[in-house]
């Protein structure tokens, strides 16, 4: 073997050596940022089960405290979304970290990561409690910048977790009105002055019935009509002045559905105002807003129905 070749082969034993020990070395020279990193920004360890409280605060606008109560996740004192909350830990558990972009603080500005200009996100778990400062988008649409409170290295991270921290207390509150199992509806009862409307099923058959006028509706139809409550979900909440008007308004209409027996599983009243509904549960004292086509399998038409106009 001649001398050229020992070296190759010396030179090639050196370098996988090195590749070998990188985890090691690297550590020791401080060249491994991802746990750096990982460790400052610990963003992971704040899981749903381990979790009690969440508050989102940015100036000018209204806090937002998410709190576990007896297993429940409330937000402001009302009940949260289990899909706002579920969304939320999923975008937490999905976020990564890019680069460190800065360690100077004179620089938190044209990120907008200061106190003033971010919005400051602390979590609680057991008894630890961190809080960091997420600022303004980052290079890509689904990155931003964030850092710890009190510390000067801004990272730019990537997932979608800002975004949820820039909705409103309406998007994270629940807007479930009524989830009935499509199983256990037997009848469906519209009580209207113009356009009443019973529906009752026996063994498979939804048979419709208004006035004087009956006719068996086609299995389509009728899969549309009960699907409406399994789950009817509003599009956001009446403020105050709006739920008095609801409440002396004179024209509603009131929906009622029943299981087997005849036994009543909900009541909704309801009231067209503005190209949208407005309603309430029977026993809950929550005012709703829901979209105009969320009925529009409910109050049915002559048309739907008899087939004649």
């Amino acid at each position: 073997m001649n001398k050229k070749t020992l070296i190759i082969l010396f030179v090639i034993f050196i370098f996988l050596g090195v590749v070998a020990s990188f985890s090691w070395w690297s550590k020791c020279l401080r060249l491994d940022k991802k746990t750096i990193i990982d460790t400052e920004l610990s963003f992971s360890m704040f899981t749903k089960g381990a979790t009690s409280k969440i508050s989102i605060l940015k100036e000018g606008e209204e806090e937002k405290i998410i709190k576990k109560e007896n297993g429940l996740w409330k937000i402001n004192g009302f009940d949260a979304s289990q899909k706002a909350i579920d969304d939320f830990f999923k975008a937490l558990s999905e976020l990564s970290i890019k680069s460190l972009v800065s360690r100077n603080p004179e620089n938190h500005a044209n990120f907008e990561i200061d106190e003033k200009n971010g919005i400051t996100l602390t979590m609680v778990k057991d008894n630890i409690i961190s809080t960091f400062i997420i600022g303004r988008q980052g290079t890509t649409f689904n990155s931003f910048y964030a850092k710890i409170k009190g510390g000067n290295n801004v990272y730019e991270v990537s997932g979608m977790l800002r975004d949820k921290l820039l909705q409103s207390v309406t998007f994270w509150r629940d807007k479930i009105i009524v989830n009935v199992p499509r199983e256990i509806i037997q009848k469906i009862e519209v009580v209207s002055d113009t356009n009443p409307l019973t529906v009752t099923k026996n063994k498979d058959i939804w048979t419709a019935k208004r006035f004087d006028k009956t006719a068996i509706l086609d299995e389509a139809t009728a899969n549309r009509l009960i699907a409406t409550f399994n789950p009817l979900e509003a599009s956001g909440f009446l403020n105050e002045e709006k739920q008095k008007e609801f409440q002396n308004a004179k024209d509603k209409i009131i929906i009622f559905i029943y299981g087997s027996d005849n036994k009543p599983l909900a009541e909704i009243n309801l009231f067209e105002k503005d190209d949208e509904w407005w309603g309430q549960v029977d026993g809950k004292d929550i005012f709703y807003t829901i979209s105009p086509y969320k009925f529009s399998d409910v109050l049915l038409k002559d048309e739907d129905i008899f087939g004649v106009k």
